[in-house]
């Protein structure tokens, strides 16, 4: 591997290959961040479960039939959902209403397992976008700048109207 830090990741898997394995490709994490917002992928990454009618063995209560396998399985464990059917708009569906665990991951508590989304979701929310502190910082300079640069405008403003009534 020839990378340098600062490098940008290159996918491992063509869109091809992932169509030809799951069904359809799978969302790119990094490009959903800034697409839409952090707190949707945190939902995403805890809300798959065991799905046997999948070409993945895997479904997502979020985005269902979704065309990604739950790659932190190992870490949760294999949970299975819970349906009951509510009747919206005169219509019967079966809704989740909690999940039993089939076996446990990696990590005993779900707790940890959340602790863990959270930090992958913050990781991906920063490689959507590397440079947002600094852009941040640039605003701020910016603001300050155009600020004081209305103060002296306003003082060069006020004395050179003083004369004229």
């Amino acid at each position: 591997n020839n990378g340098k830090a600062g490098d940008l990741m290159q996918v491992a898997s063509r869109r091809e290959d992932a169509a030809k394995w799951f069904g359809v490709p799978p969302p790119d994490l990094s490009l959903v961040a800034s697409a839409r917002n952090p707190d949707w992928i945190y939902t995403y990454l805890i809300s798959f479960y065991r799905d046997d009618e999948r070409p993945t063995g895997w479904n997502n209560a979020l985005f269902p039939n979704v065309g990604m396998p739950h790659a932190l399985w190992t870490e949760e464990g294999v949970k299975v959902p819970k349906f009951v059917e509510k009747e919206e708009h005169g219509e019967k569906v079966k809704v989740i209403e909690g999940y039993d665990m089939q076996r446990a991951g990696l990590l005993e508590k779900p707790e940890d397992y959340q602790r863990m989304a959270h930090d992958v979701t913050n990781f991906l929310a920063w490689a959507s976008e590397p440079d947002q502190l600094s852009r941040k910082y640039i605003g701020f300079g910016v603001l300050a700048f155009l600020l004081i640069l209305f103060f002296l405008a306003r003082q060069l403003s006020k004395n050179y109207w003083k004369d004229i009534h």
